[in-house]
């Protein structure tokens, strides 16, 4: 029995998704498991708390407070993490980053320390690879700035996230969606047509790396 938290940026909320994302993906499989029977059994909850563009600032900000505020007792609590493609971005120009590497590395420490102080398990899942051909001037729909998405730098936060979830413990597992995406022929057929979401098949995948690692945990 656990409580499913999902935190993160546009992917977690499904952008590029006409079916929803793969945090609505996997929240619709664990109740087709839960209630697809004769007898109803509530063995989990699934909480979403997603928006586009933010930071990890944004989620350690008052993070521990939503853990607690929707943790129940007796319960296990599993946080599922991703965020950070918004750290590395440029903004305004390409050379306008948001963050620096070490920099996202330091937050996403303390970011990690605070979700295992309340959480049993964190899961962070990685970055996929974006169309640069796309993405290297994207106008932002809510800001109407143009953003810059490099592949390289954001395999380069995709490194530190990975380290910093090593360097947290057993508690803490990383998914590396980016190398795993190599394999594939993500970009025509796994990306939407902003070249930086996943579509219906790239949340559909991500959903399925994402499923088996949270069953071992719950």
């Amino acid at each position: 029995m656990a409580q499913i938290i999902c935190m993160g940026a546009s992917t977690v909320y499904g952008t590029g998704g006409p079916n929803g994302g793969w945090a609505d993906m996997l929240k619709l499989a664990l109740h087709k498991q839960m209630y697809s029977g004769a007898i109803s059994d509530e063995a989990h909850e699934v909480f979403i708390f997603a928006k586009s563009g933010v930071t990890v600032d944004f989620i350690a900000n008052g993070c521990e407070q939503r853990i607690e505020d929707y943790k129940r007792d007796g319960r296990k609590t599993i946080v599922i993490l991703s965020v950070g493609l918004n750290n590395a971005k440029a903004v305004g120009r390409p050379d306008n980053y948001v963050s620096a590497p070490e920099d996202y590395a330091i937050h996403m420490n303390d970011l990690l320390r605070r979700l295992t102080s309340k959480a049993n398990a964190v899961i962070c899942v990685g970055f996929t690879p974006v169309d640069e051909a796309k993405t290297t001037k994207k106008i932002n729909p809510f800001t109407g700035q143009n953003s810059f998405f490099f592949n390289d730098r954001i395999k380069t936060f995709n490194d530190a996230f990975r380290q910093a979830a090593q360097e947290a413990g057993d508690a803490v597992h990383f998914l590396d969606l980016f190398s795993l995406a190599s394999e594939l022929d993500w970009i025509n057929s796994h990306l939407s047509p902003d070249g930086l979401h996943p579509n219906d098949n790239g949340h559909r995948w991500i959903c399925d790396q994402v499923l088996p690692l949270l069953e071992t945990r719950a």
